[in-house]
């Protein structure tokens, strides 16, 4: 692949020009940032070096076609709405560094259906992982202290949830519309 498809300065990642369907993100990149790859169709799959530490907001939403990507584990940041609308990403891979999911993170990630969260993880905030249609089972780590409004908003599929034993905020509509909700899990 070519560098010249990469607009960089200063070790950022300012936008991706190209139209590859695997896409290997040059290994002087720190952060990608905002939008960088927003509404990229053609892109399937993301190499993301271990040099990577933060990725913007909305950097990879509506590229509905990628299926996979490997977040390094030096991630600290993961901006708000950063794969939102990535319809065809089945599994992620949320590093030991993230302590927040933000907002949008992975709405209408439709066809996600394995998603582990780290015990590095203290707040998953707003719709983060909502309208994820295809995730049948949740494991909500004991790190986990406040899961915000909607934040598993519309997983359809949605069968169990096992929740933290330290949430203290708990707020309306987390689970709202998850329809074959059938088992939550609350710890004593």
């Amino acid at each position: 692949m070519n560098n010249s498809n990469f607009i960089i300065d200063d070790n950022n990642l300012i936008e991706y020009l190209g139209n590859n369907k695997n896409v290997i993100i040059p290994s002087n990149v720190i952060n990608i940032n905002d939008r960088a790859f927003k509404n990229n169709t053609k892109i399937k799959s993301i190499t993301i070096p271990n040099s990577v530490t933060s990725i913007g907001s909305y950097a990879f939403s509506g590229c509905t076609n990628l299926n996979k990507i490997n977040l390094p584990n030096d991630l600290a940041n993961l901006g708000e709405g950063a794969f939102k609308g990535c319809c065809s990403l089945e599994s992620i891979n949320i590093p030991n560094n993230i302590k927040s999911i933000n907002w949008y993170t992975f709405y209408e990630c439709t066809k996600l259906k394995e998603l582990i969260i780290p015990d590095s993880v203290e707040h998953i905030e707003n719709t983060a992982f909502g309208r994820c249609m295809s995730l049948k089972e949740i494991i909500i780590p004991d790190s986990v202290i406040s899961l915000k409004k909607n934040a598993f908003y519309g997983c359809e599929q949605l069968e169990s949830v096992k929740l933290s034993k330290n949430i203290t905020i708990l707020e309306e509509g987390v689970f709202l519309n998850c329809e074959s909700l059938k088992s939550i899990t609350i710890p004593s």
